[in-house]
């Protein structure tokens, strides 16, 4: 699955309509499961999977399967063989992934430590000088150093004694 703008999420959405192709694959099919005998002896009748109304008091998950026809019928050939993952591949959104995605969302990853560095390559760490250009009430002393606002250049960067700090850590991480 895709992770969405590097926080590491699911496309959810996106998931669930390849689980719901795969039910179209089924249907088409007629895979023997006892669902599909139903829905094509009591919900379809004679009517092809292709033609049938969606009326109103029909389930939602079955509006639903009626409302991926078309997509169904762009990857027809895929619904052969296909599996969710297939499918999922075949209708995703894809878009490039970020540069930085594997040094924040690497297999050994803390989250809370993950979702920092993610917030501070986006700089949307909340420091001094991003809350004060929220319009926050807020002191507007220095940071640390006192030598400088507060915003995430300065503190891992440009200031003495983050770069001390920084220099430690990396030290002990060997």
């Amino acid at each position: 699955m895709v992770k969405l703008q590097g926080l590491g999420l699911e496309d959810i959405k996106g998931w669930n309509q390849a689980c719901f192709l795969l039910l179209i694959r089924k249907i088409l099919l007629k895979d023997g499961s006892i669902w599909v005998a139903w829905l094509h002896s009591y919900i379809m009748k004679e009517n092809s999977f292709w033609d049938i109304g969606c009326a109103q008091n029909f389930s939602w998950a079955w509006r639903n399967i009626l409302q991926l026809r078309t997509k169904a019928a762009s990857i027809q050939g895929l619904l052969s063989l296909g599996t969710v993952a297939m499918f999922w591949q075949e209708i995703r959104y894809k878009k490039e992934k970020v540069p930085w995605e594997i040094l924040v969302w690497h297999p050994g990853h803390i989250p809370k430590n993950a979702l920092i560095s993610r917030m501070a390559i986006l700089d949307w760490l909340l420091t001094k000088s991003r809350l004060l250009s929220f319009g926050l009430a807020i002191d507007g002393e220095r940071d640390l150093c006192m030598k400088e606002s507060e915003t995430r250049e300065h503190l891992f960067f440009e200031c003495e004694v983050f770069r001390l700090i920084w220099s430690s850590i990396l030290a002990l991480c060997r």
